[in-house]
């Protein structure tokens, strides 16, 4: 799979009718922001730098463009997107197990971008290039799938990012229809919100979603570089960022998590960096360096990130193929909301290897 660049611009193109669907990968910009660097107000600490682990290849525990992290209890799922499959570690990045595959059929997968865990085991994950989403159970076995190519009512174009409410409802990001939609534990739509634009309960290309423990939604945008913040009924709350590289700003808002005192996470992937902010939206600190070498916080369009119950975090490094484990506080999570894996990376036009 050859990589593409994503301008700065980000002007997308998108393939013509039959052409293949590649990732778009983050412009090289050397962004340099210091690890481990507090926020003046919040005086907030920036997590601990822990591990690495992966690294490029088809094998078992190795990555192409890793997307998608997400933890439930003492498990971790990774979304390696590029290999067509979910692979499986504990909390230490060790391998334990993988599934999928490239392909059409009932289990495999076109760049699976995100992994949601239900309440009583059902894993459901957004199969993003072939627009549905596929529930399993938690020995890895197919159950079903919905989803097909369009914009009506349980279609999708480009699902992204999923979580789960409290009573087992799935929401997806329905990313290039610029809406969220809302589905049962079986696939029956429930309801959508959404249409593009820049106002509020506006989205353009939402990707980030994340569920707090008060039933509160959050929604990142890629275009409109903000994250939104709903109640439980999507009723509009507030909202925060702007296009920049200062704290606060993005480029390029990809996943969310939330820990357990509700503190939202957020993959600013153009700027390799990771900010955290209070449910109100209050910059506290952020954490990353551009670069492609050994050390633990050096990143390249970092996309997912996971929050554990230990306060181990995980963030999906998407362009150097591996992932990294940061120590932050231990507050504990929600075992049905936390982790999400909220990225996008847009169908692009091949421009070279």
């Amino acid at each position: 799979m050859n990589r593409v660049v994503v301008h700065a611009s980000r002007i997308f193109r998108f393939p013509a009718p039959g052409a293949s669907r590649t990732v778009a990968a983050a412009a090289a910009v050397a962004v340099f922001l210091a690890v481990g660097s507090v926020s003046s107000v919040s005086a907030q600490m920036a997590p601990s730098p822990l591990f690495l682990f992966g690294g490029a290849g088809t094998g078992a525990g190795q990555f192409f463009e890793p997307v998608g992290v997400t933890v439930v209890g003492g498990v971790l799922y990774v979304a390696d997107s590029g290999n067509d499959r979910i692979q499986v570690f504990n909390l230490d990045g060790n391998y334990q197990s993988q599934w999928g595959g490239s392909g059409t059929g009932a289990g495999a997968f076109s760049f699976p971008q995100d992994v949601a865990v239900d309440a009583v085991g059902n894993i459901y994950v957004a199969d993003s290039f072939n627009d549905r989403i596929q529930k399993f159970d938690a020995a890895h076995a197919n159950v079903k799938a919905w989803g097909s190519t369009g914009s009506a009512n349980g279609q999708f174009n480009l699902p992204s990012r999923l979580a789960v409410d409290a009573e087992g409802n799935l929401y997806v990001t329905d990313t290039l229809n610029h809406r969220i939609q809302k589905f049962d534990a079986d696939g029956n739509f429930l309801a959508a919100w959404g249409s593009q634009g820049t106002g509020d309960e506006n989205f353009d290309q939402p990707c980030g979603l994340v569920i707090d423990s008060n039933g509160n939604i959050y929604v990142s945008e890629i275009v409109n570089n903000r994250v939104q913040k709903f109640d439980s009924s999507m009723s509009y709350l507030r909202k925060w960022g702007a296009t920049g590289t200062g704290n606060g700003q993005f480029r390029t808002p990809g996943d969310l998590a939330v820990d357990g005192d509700n503190n939202v996470f957020v993959t600013d992937a153009d700027n390799n960096r990771v900010q955290m902010f209070d449910q109100d939206g209050v910059y506290l600190t952020k954490w990353g360096v551009f670069g492609t070498g050994t050390s633990v916080g050096q990143m390249n369009y970092p996309t997912g990130v996971a929050v554990a119950g230990n306060g181990r975090i995980f963030v999906a490094d998407t362009n150097n193929d591996r992932a990294q484990a940061f120590q932050g506080s231990v507050v504990p999570v929600l075992p049905v909301t936390w982790g999400r894996v909220k990225t996008l990376f847009l169908p692009q036009t091949p421009t070279g290897p």
